[in-house]
């Protein structure tokens, strides 16, 4: 028998942030966008893996665009620092040629989307073209299937990060990071745009309410080891009002695809 939660989740537009002073001294130019892309301790960040503005595409073909047509990739590049994810839904032949062209363009951070199917044909090929950051891309990344992925990323390419996700809870980050090794985190099941997790699997958790949970296990986790997760908020947002609320109840990053 199922154990029933009845404690309501919610979404981010439920919510208004409160307004405070604004200073002559907030100048747009002094405000900090930026985030890390993979976990890191105080002081030993890693420079290549920040961008400037904490936004990242989806991983979705109308979003991150083609191999025949990186342009909206690109402009992601010039406007945060990284490339638009290269989405895994397309054969291998096309994944590696848009990571090429990619890498002829000069983006110096290519983050790739893989599955959980077909990854040990696919990122060795995906790393020779250029590929530097993974995000293991399943709607239910509590499995026992993620794991596997990203223990074979960790253990062939251990220089290169890869992200694990989605999941809604605590357990959920603690199963990733402890568990698997992810570098970062995606939050976010049945919320998104195009999303029918919630309708094939029955399962969901609204994204303020995820992200609070999750972020509170990130934080534990930084007090007990010294290291820093960060946490992408994936879905959910449905007003650019939505992007603020979602750092302030915990995301480092927010993907974006309508």
């Amino acid at each position: 028998m199922a154990e029933v939660f009845y404690t309501p989740s919610h979404d981010l537009h439920e919510f208004d942030l409160l307004p405070g002073r604004i200073l002559r001294s907030n100048k747009p130019e002094l405000i900090d966008l930026s985030s890390s892309l993979r976990a890191y301790r105080h002081g030993e960040e890693d420079p290549l893996y920040r961008i400037r503005v904490a936004l990242v595409s989806a991983a979705m073909q109308c979003i991150s665009g083609t191999p025949d047509n990186v342009g909206s990739n690109l402009a992601m590049y010039r406007f945060t620092g990284g490339a638009g994810v290269v989405n895994c839904t397309q054969p291998i032949d096309r994944e590696v040629a848009f990571v090429t062209r990619l890498r002829e363009a000069g983006t110096n951070i290519i983050p790739v989307a893989i599955n959980t199917h077909d990854y040990k044909e696919k990122v060795p090929a995906l790393v020779d073209a250029g590929a530097n950051l993974f995000i293991a891309d399943t709607s239910q990344g509590w499995s026992d299937y993620q794991k596997e992925t990203i223990a074979f990323v960790k253990q062939e390419y251990r220089d290169i990060p890869i992200w694990g996700g989605n999941i809604v809870s605590g357990d959920g980050f603690y199963f990733l990071v402890e568990e698997c090794g992810a570098d970062a985190v995606k939050v976010g099941m049945g919320v998104g745009a195009g999303c029918i997790t919630q309708e094939v699997l029955g399962v969901a958790r609204k994204q303020a309410t995820a992200i609070q949970a999750v972020a509170r296990a990130r934080n534990e986790y930084r007090e007990r080891t010294g290291i820093y997760v960060p946490i992408i908020s994936d879905g959910g947002v449905k007003t650019f009002s939505d992007i603020p609320k979602a750092h302030a109840f915990g995301a480092d990053i927010i993907m974006v695809g309508r």
